[in-house]
């Protein structure tokens, strides 16, 4: 209730290619910021203090991802996309989730 900025970003100072940010995912296991870009169809993993871009993957075949979580104990990406009826749930597995820590 402070109404205190605490901090702001321009992400797209860091990666032009980031058109619009969709979804947001903050791991405090390995101290990532996971971002779904729905215009460009990718998925961005940053630095939790959202200063280096870590890694990203596109996501072409998704029609308009919306949402994003990460699930250590499925080593998995789920990703929403809303488009069309129904809206569908998609899971994303990657090898070694876990083993990319980057907090001290």
């Amino acid at each position: 209730n402070t109404k205190k900025k605490v901090s702001s970003k321009q992400l797209r100072y860091i990666y032009p290619e980031m058109l619009e940010i969709a979804g947001l995912c903050y791991d405090p296991l390995t101290d990532w910021l996971w971002i779904i870009d729905s215009e460009s169809r990718n998925i961005f993993a940053m630095s939790g203090d959202a200063e280096d871009l870590l890694v990203y993957y596109y996501m072409g075949h998704l029609d308009n991802p919306e949402a994003i979580c990460v699930d250590h104990a499925n080593s998995c990406i789920w990703v929403g996309d809303d488009a069309g009826n129904p809206s569908h749930l998609y899971r994303f597995d990657f090898t070694g989730l876990d083993d990319a820590i980057i907090a001290p």
